[in-house]
């Protein structure tokens, strides 16, 4: 079986499949792939078959750590039976096994061999593996024997379409009797026993032991042996006979049976199971240790011909329970199955809109695409998403909340309904993983959340875009250069700062209280946006946690290179000078507006141009005569257009987390000059920008000459490269879900 060339197929394998080495038999791969050729219609797949095929211990840790090497992250993976053990490599992953039988366990003497086989083959793989499936009913009453699982389920092998009716007439002279297999379960000895003295031809598929040998001549009886046969032979000796001979001792399942049927010849099989099972009433049963009844049997389908098409009839029918589209069918409705869904479940301010919306939708978009449900729980704003939307508070209750922090500094303390409503509904949900993002902003309550966070058995991810998490008030602290953080918060700076509070200063209770609830909760892992923001978590009451940096990102398709700006140019009447431009949502005293106009002030106006986005329509109307301010551009499009037709870009902004416009900018080929302060400097390359000091104005004139007179398309390439190479949010956000993957296999 070999493995599936990626040039082949690009999509993400839904499912896995893994098979024993042929050596141990070609059985199982061959009965799967009879119904994994129908599920590669529907779904995408990948084989593997493992390289050992004994069960000492070093071929068993061999396979296991083959099969962990291939195992699929992201899909499904179906052990497909025999290896059960190598369920041990697929901790943390969703997983299907398929059991065959017991003879493992049910045909070894030494009584702790056997307690090593049960264990190692059936206990831990079913105690680790999301579904169980067995080909009979029969070997699921022998497993349920050894196992608690009350979910098994049971679905029939399916006949290989090479198989298929070949008419013939009956041979009443000297039939040809089939007989598959020659292992001491398949009963030839007690088969050459009761075909003494009839007339017939026993054809033999198998290597005969001395013992068979000698039997088949004491009897007398006309006998052929083959071989190591093609799948295509196998057929041909089945049309060739007349009878199929299959009273077999010990089956799983009992493919001869139905094989038989689907070519329309007769079968003797075993009166017990799973061969009655299998057969339905489409074959002759007999007792498979009683040579006279096995002798009769044979002699009631050569003699009885109404008898004998009976049972063929019977047998036509019978096999359309084990075609390949309905084997198939049912295991991908195994494979859809709830058990086999992981589940992201994520907690974020504003449905799809804004910044951290975005981000929040992009990752459910991501764990959606790879076979995961996603649950997208937020406060306020929805837009359409592909995740399912959760509304946590009503606007009255946040307003309330909005009450309460402005008049007793408690923010975060609100929307106790609303946070006990969103705990239930996590409950129902079951998340696999729960992914906080901003969680203040008036419409959850943290105190109720992370009591309850703290104690359930999940993998927590809190992706922080500020540092409201480690201080007593603030989002933001290094404007008002404030280090009180690090040790207690009191007496706060920016008590008049969002979350505003009107009257009193709660800061000193609000950050032990925060210390308290957010370093509850063992199973928490912290994501930040930039270096900046983990270094300082690092120094925070956080910092025993694992801190990990997933940079944010722009979409590179929509933030690129626009080569007609002509339309833009004209719309806002820019002339054609030195064009520098800057960009915030909200141009509050952090955003730097006040630095432009100094700016402004040094620049010669007939050779410069200064454009700002984002203002409100009083703060254009204050603005001196030369700059151009814009309230909002109508569409992503637009900005990209005025980003590709700037010269330069620059942030005056003394305080990010990230720089989200330094890096749309640069992934639309255009330089960058940034303060050396928090995130901003440590987006920038001397390839792609200047970082000078804060609020030196006169450093930023002088870098404004540099790049001028380098000129844009020095830069330009370089910045389009870094952001690829660095700012993709196709690729960054791609991390958040290997980091999911990752905490699940660690918990498990």
């Amino acid at each position: 079986m070999r493995r599936m060339n990626r040039k082949e197929d690009n999509r993400e394998k839904a499912v896995t499949y893994f098979f024993r080495h042929p050596k141990v038999g070609y059985s199982i791969a061959k009965v799967s792939q009879t119904f994994i050729g129908e599920v590669a219609k529907t779904l995408s797949i990948e084989s593997f078959t493992v390289p050992a095929h004994k069960a000492d211990p070093i071929s068993v840790i061999r396979n296991i750590w083959y099969v962990y090497r291939h195992r699929n992250k992201t899909g499904i993976n179906h052990i497909t039976g025999d290896i059960h053990y190598c369920a041990i490599a697929l901790i943390g992953c969703k997983s299907v096994l398929t059991i065959h039988d017991l003879r493992t366990i049910h045909y070894v003497e030494n009584p702790v061999k056997r307690k090593i086989f049960e264990l190692l083959w059936f206990k831990i793989p079913l105690h680790i593996v999301n579904k169980v499936v067995c080909i009979s009913e029969h070997t699921k009453n022998n497993l349920m024997k050894i196992t608690n699982r009350s979910d098994i389920e049971v679905i029939y092998n399916a006949v290989d379409p090479l198989f298929q009716f070949a008419p013939k007439e009956f041979d009443k002279k000297k039939p040809v009797v089939l007989h598959i297999g020659t292992e001491w379960n398949k009963n030839l000895l007690n088969v050459a026993l009761a075909l003494s003295s009839i007339p017939c031809h026993l054809c033999i598929v198998g290597k005969l032991s001395s013992e068979q040998k000698e039997a088949l001549t004491i009897n007398h009886i006309d006998y052929s042996v083959t071989s190591d046969l093609t799948n295509e032979e196998i057929v041909e000796e089945y049309r060739n006979c007349d009878i199929v001979s299959f009273p077999s001792l010990y089956e799983g399942f009992g493919m001869p049976i139905i094989e038989a049927q689907t070519v329309g010849r007769a079968v003797l099989t075993s009166n017990i199971e799973p061969m009655r099972e299998v057969a339905g009433n489409g074959a002759v049963l007999v007792n498979p240790q009683d040579i006279n009844e096995i002798r009769q049997g044979i002699l009631s389908i050569i003699r009885d011909d109404y008898f004998r098409t009976t049972i063929i009839q019977n047998g036509f029918e019978n096999v359309k329970l084990f075609s390949p589209e309905k084997a198939a069918q049912k295991y991908i409705e195994l494979y859809k199955m709830e058990s086999l869904v992981k589940t992201l479940l994520q907690i974020v301010v504003a449905g799809n809109l804004g910044s951290v919306g975005a981000i929040a939708d992009q990752i459910g978009r991501i764990t959606i695409k790879n076979g995961w449900k996603s649950y997208i729980a937020f406060g306020r704003f929805p837009r359409p998403s592909e995740s399912k939307l959760i509304r946590i508070d009503s606007k009255w209750s946040i307003l309330l909340h909005v009450l309460q922090t402005r008049l007793f500094d408690r923010h975060g303390l609100g929307s106790r309904r609303a946070t006990k409503k969103l705990i239930k509904q996590i409950k129902d949900v079951q998340p696999d993983v729960i992914h906080l993002h901003g969680i203040h902003g008036y419409y959850i309550n943290v105190k109720l959340l992370f009591d309850f966070l703290k104690t359930v058995d999940i993998p927590i991810v809190w992706t922080l875009h500020d540092c409201w998490s480690f201080t007593g008030h603030c989002g933001n602290f290094d404007y008002v250069r404030c280090e009180k953080w690090k040790i207690l918060c009191e007496h706060c700076p920016q008590k008049k700062q969002y979350p505003k509070s009107w009257f009193l200063d709660r800061s000193k209770k609000n950050f032990l209280q925060k210390k308290q609830w957010f370093t509850s909760v063992k199973n928490l892992t912290i994501t930040t946006v930039s270096d900046w923001l983990k270094n300082q978590v690092k120094h925070s009451f956080l910092k025993n946690y694992l801190v990990t940096i997933v940079n944010n990102g722009v979409d590179i398709s929509t933030f690129s290179l626009q080569t007609n700006t002509k339309n833009i140019q004209d719309k806002y009447n820019i002339p054609d000078k030195f064009k520098i431009l800057g960009v915030a949502n909200i141009w509050d005293k952090r955003k730097g507006l006040n630095d432009f106009i100094k700016l402004h002030q040094l620049l010669d106006a007939g050779s410069n141009q200064i454009i700002l986005v984002g203002l409100s329509k009083k703060q254009i109307s204050k603005l001196p005569k030369g700059i151009i301010g814009i309230e909002r551009t109508e569409n992503l499009h637009e900005l990209a257009q005025l980003y590709s037709l700037a010269d330069v870009y620059i942030s005056t902004s003394v305080e990010e987390t990230f720089g989200l416009t330094i890096v749309e900018s640069m992934s639309c080929g255009t330089p960058v000059i940034v303060y050396n302060t928090t995130a901003c400097p440590e987006l920038v390359t001397p390839e792609t920008g200047v970082a000078v000091a804060k609020n030196d104005i006169n450093a930023v004139f002088n870098a404004i000459s540099i790049i001028r007179q380098n000129g844009k398309q020095f830069y330009s390439k370089n910045c389009i490269d870094r952001v690829v190479e660095n700012y993709d949010k196709d690729k960054n956000f791609v991390k958040y879900f290997d980091l999911y993957q990752t905490l699940i296999a660690d918990k498990n």
